[in-house]
């Protein structure tokens, strides 16, 4: 079969239009690329650009944080400060201008630390004159054991080889610390106290919750 010279003209001419619409769409493929393409920088600019206005609100955040929480451990601590020594001036108060209508012998503080299995109690001496106080203590701890009510003696809750002096002599205050050896389920309630003095009041007695702090 013979290609005429006509068809071989329009051939010619369909692969020359084919060409020049290939180079048409290349173009504008490779413009709309180049487009794509510097938009995506200009987002991975502006995603960094955010990312680093992210970390610096973050860091002031922190800091903010810090320094709230540098300012409310220094207000506690200028809190508990102020009750300390507003503690420790009652505490004197009591010794040097005692209640004209009190005498004697009075507990001002007492607690047990649960981490050392310590007694503290502070006595004072409520005397104008501040005399020495001179006696003999005694303490009765009562508490529930296995569902049933139980007093002990200090004595019997002693550490092996330990002992309790009951002897008391001070003028202004005095502080006895006792380790116990508590028995296993004992839980304490009260505190009975009591004193034998040389002088009036000839005795003394009180009984307390008991406190317990770690």
């Amino acid at each position: 079969m013979r290609i005429s010279k006509s068809q071989l003209i329009i051939g010619a001419i369909f692969l020359g239009a084919l060409s020049l619409a290939l180079i048409v769409t290349v173009v504008v493929l490779s413009r709309d690329n180049r487009a794509l393409l510097a938009y995506n920088a200009k987002l991975e600019a502006s995603n960094e650009t955010l990312l680093s206005e992210l970390a610096s609100l973050q860091g002031q955040v922190l800091v903010k944080e810090q320094a709230y929480s540098n300012l409310r451990e220094s207000l506690d601590d200028a809190s508990q400060q102020s009750i300390t020594l507003n503690r420790q001036l009652e505490f004197y108060k009591l010794i040097m201008s005692p209640d004209e209508k009190k005498q004697g012998l009075s507990l001002y503080e007492h607690f047990f630390n649960t981490k050392t299995n310590t007694l503290h109690l502070t006595f004072i001496n409520i005397d104008k004159k501040h005399q020495r106080l001179s006696g003999k203590l005694k303490i009765d701890i009562s508490g529930v054991i296995n569902g049933k009510q139980k007093t002990y003696p200090i004595d019997d809750l002693l550490p092996t080889g330990a002992s309790f002096s009951s002897k008391l002599s001070f003028k202004y205050f005095d502080t006895i610390e006792q380790r116990l050896q508590l028995p296993d389920g004992f839980h304490p309630e009260k505190l009975a106290l009591s004193a034998d003095l040389t002088k009036k009041p000839f005795s003394w007695q009180a009984t307390i919750k008991w406190v317990s702090e770690k």
